[in-house]
């Protein structure tokens, strides 16, 4: 990771046209890293996703549209948005029995230029630390799949424990995992 790289951590509001439109950008470009991509999606909390997609759309506008009902963090470099982090306040659901309700992240987006220096780990900090009071809740929890070992890596490196695996629910062999962690108040 490189260093000496400082990140500002704030939330936005997607309704603003220019977070809007970096939203978009980045939501693009990280399309197709997320398994399945984001543009095959009709929601950001679907569960059993491989039967729950969308039509094969050419860009994540239902996904998009979605992340609009959300709260948002971005990560800003020299007055730029180069990451993001989007979540949904006091969420339950089954999967994370014994969890609920917590700020349920549903998307995190860095810019590819700079994965690897931190912009991620500062969008996690800032959801489990930096939050204001009327948004604190007692879990954060998320969901990626099997194999995506950056994003494991980093969660377990805040702390998330594994509290479900849901099996081949995104493809043949390709299961969502289910992440959590209590945050002290």
């Amino acid at each position: 990771m490189k260093t000496g790289l400082t990140f500002s951590t704030q939330l936005a509001d997607i309704n603003d046209p220019e977070i809007a439109a970096a939203v978009w950008k980045l939501v693009k470009a990280c399309d197709d890293d997320f398994v399945p991509p984001l543009r095959w999606r009709n929601s950001t909390v679907a569960r059993n996703l491989i039967n729950d997609l969308a039509r094969r759309a050419e860009e994540p506008v239902l996904y998009f549209d979605m992340l609009k009902e959300q709260y948002l963090l971005i990560a800003s470099l020299a007055n730029k948005i180069v990451g993001f982090i989007s979540f949904r306040n006091q969420y339950s659901c089954a999967e994370l029995n014994g969890w609920n309700p917590s700020n349920y992240i549903t998307t995190i987006c860095v810019e590819r230029e700079c994965r690897g220096m931190g912009v991620g780990a500062a969008l996690y900090h800032t959801i489990l630390a930096g939050l204001p009071d009327e948004l604190a809740c007692h879990y954060a929890t998320t969901r990626t799949w099997d194999g995506n070992s950056r994003h494991i890596l980093l969660l377990k490196s805040y702390g998330f424990k594994l509290v479900h695996h849901a099996a081949n629910d995104r493809g043949s062999g390709i299961g969502s995992l289910y992440w959590a962690k209590e945050i002290c108040a």
